[in-house]
């Protein structure tokens, strides 16, 4: 996206990223947007924004991200904010995809800070059974 870090990348690939707004830490997205549509959230319509300058064609649907940059990571940072701009638990397949995520920063022993106002499926309650010492859950 011209050097610039705006989270999403034109080929829909999530990935942790740096984040000087949240709390200057790291963060990861598994989907471009949220289908909660709260109408005091702003992350969800500046990303959205973004994405569309450089991708013109795009309707400015939720779309779930693909995370094959993220399994193929050797790297990871301490602690991840998930997810930053859109919900992990926001949809069946976006709950996947956090599931999918989880196991991966989990295994890293990574910290995850996870905010949903999803329901929490039995998948998701599954993975985070196991590393509960490592998850920071906020509803």
């Amino acid at each position: 996206m011209n050097g610039l870090n705006f989270g999403i990348r034109e080929d829909l690939q999530a990935d942790i990223r740096h984040e000087p707004n949240a709390c200057n830490g790291y963060v990861l997205d598994v989907s471009l947007g949220c289908s909660h549509r709260c109408i005091y959230c702003i992350f969800t319509l500046l990303e959205k924004h973004v994405y569309k300058l450089v991708n013109k064609n795009y309707d400015g649907g939720n779309i779930p991200l693909k995370i094959d940059r993220l399994l193929e990571r050797d790297e990871f940072p301490p602690a991840v904010y998930m997810c930053y701009s859109c919900d992990p638990l926001a949809g069946k397949e976006v709950a996947s995809l956090a599931a999918t995520a989880l196991r991966k920063l989990l295994a890293r022993e990574v910290a995850v800070l996870f905010i949903t106002k999803g329901i929490f499926h039995d998948e998701i309650l599954e993975v985070i059974a196991t590393r509960p010492d490592l998850m920071h859950i906020q509803v």
